[in-house]
């Protein structure tokens, strides 16, 4: 813990921009499904420790304390269930967004082995780890109806790759799913894609894709879209 605090605190001090963490937006959102009787499923995606070396210092600041904020929030809501995602090999979550996934009362653990959470269909152990009670059984789909859970909102990174492919997979399973970009990491500083495309035109491209997204599937909610980029 004492790690990531100090390293989140450099990124703080270093970055120029502003930090954005304008949640209110998707608190209501959530608010409202709890109101009108819904349980809701908050799934955190690989933000893990391996996957930081490849985060954009300024967007992580922006993102990882609006993700905060949020996971606090909702920490004590009997409704809502954080399903902690992690991608095998890739590290433990990290520890300032552990403490407040696990304050929840129906926080569980699901490790994948690919981008798509809703595509793995096998239970797999955590590092080095045995399964524990604490870890869904089997498929994260078969979980989520067993617990009457209808209402999926999805953040982490990559919002290009496991975010997105997640978002797909909840929608194929008849989820509605809701989704605010703006907490969600999107630069990937080590995708191959980088070599290929300008940032303009990866987020131009990536933006295409949430939006046929969401004109194919009334079922999605983009609360708010991806900003430009950290200090654009």
């Amino acid at each position: 813990m004492k790690v990531f605090t100090a390293f989140l605190w450099v990124i703080l001090l270093s970055v120029s921009c502003p930090v954005k963490s304008g949640i209110e937006d998707t608190i209501h959102n959530i608010e409202q499904k709890l109101v009108a009787g819904e349980s809701v499923a908050i799934l955190y995606i690989d933000m893990q420790t391996r996957f930081m070396r490849a985060f954009n210092a300024a967007e992580f600041a922006s993102v990882i304390e609006g993700q905060l904020k949020l996971l606090s929030h909702f920490a004590g809501r009997q409704n809502v269930h954080f399903i902690d995602v992690n991608y095998k090999g890739q590290g433990a979550t990290l520890s300032e967004a552990l403490i407040q996934l696990k304050r929840n009362l129906n926080y569980k653990l699901f490790i994948k082995d690919e981008a798509n959470a809703f595509g793995v269909e096998h239970t797999i152990p955590a590092d080095g780890e045995v399964i524990s009670d604490s870890q869904i059984q089997g498929e994260l789909n078969e979980y989520l109806r067993s617990k009457t859970i209808s209402e999926v909102m999805v953040t982490g990174c990559f919002d290009g790759t496991c975010v997105l492919q997640t978002v797909k997979g909840a929608l194929d399973s008849g989820f509605n799913v809701s989704v605010d970009r703006q907490l969600n990491i999107i630069e990937n500083l080590k995708s191959i894609s980088r070599a290929f495309a300008s940032p303009e035109e990866q987020a131009k491209a990536l933006d295409t894709q949430w939006i046929e997204l969401q004109e194919k599937f009334p079922k999605l909610t983009i609360i708010k879209p991806a900003e430009p980029g950290p200090c654009h």
